[in-house]
């Protein structure tokens, strides 16, 4: 049996040609595998990856996003992929957004001017939160990390072998920092 290469497409079903030699050539022409496209990994996105798998179809394919829908907790994307032979399958990404631990808007740091400690009162619920001194270069000066129900309250930062000059108080509560100024005596 020969095989024949034909560098066009065809219609899916049987096809029937005559050769200059008068034969009968009788092909069978297969349909590929249906495109399908879903998502993988994490379908609803939470901090994870998410991929698409396409399967079936003919190769080369294509990617159309589209169609964001915005709720108030997520976001949705259609992605429609088209093969080779103009066929299409689609899906839906949902991103779904992860709360953030609210910090204060307003930061308090007493007394200031400061000689020997700072206060900074804290409403972090309980959460894990950092207090940075930090110089006008932003370099750490010292730092101390609270959590339970020290994250609830009014923290002391310790200012022994601080040199007089102005100072920030950067407070971080999962990633969001806040930031104060103080004038160190």
């Amino acid at each position: 049996m020969r095989k024949l290469f034909l560098p066009f497409l065809l219609c899916v079903g049987m096809l029937s040609a005559s050769a200059q030699n008068k034969k009968i050539l009788k092909l069978k022409i297969a349909q590929p595998a249906e495109l399908q496209v879903t998502a993988t990994g994490n379908p609803e996105y939470k901090g994870d990856s998410t991929k698409l798998a396409v399967t079936g179809g003919t190769p080369d394919y294509s990617f159309t996003w589209g169609n964001e829908v915005v709720t108030t907790d997520s976001t949705s994307y259609d992605v429609t992929v088209t093969d080779a032979n103009n066929c299409t399958a689609s899906t839906t990404i949902k991103i779904t957004a992860t709360p953030i631990e609210e910090i204060p808007v307003r930061l308090r740091v007493y007394p200031n001017p400061a000689t020997d400690v700072i206060y900074v009162p804290l409403e972090g619920s309980g959460k894990v939160m950092t207090i940075a001194l930090l110089n006008v270069k932003g370099q750490l000066i010292s730092s101390k990390i609270v959590k339970g129900e020290e994250a609830a309250s009014v923290v002391a930062l310790s200012l022994n072998g601080v040199a007089p000059g102005t100072y920030f108080v950067r407070v971080t509560g999962n990633g969001k920092p806040i930031t104060h100024s103080v004038i160190i005596k």
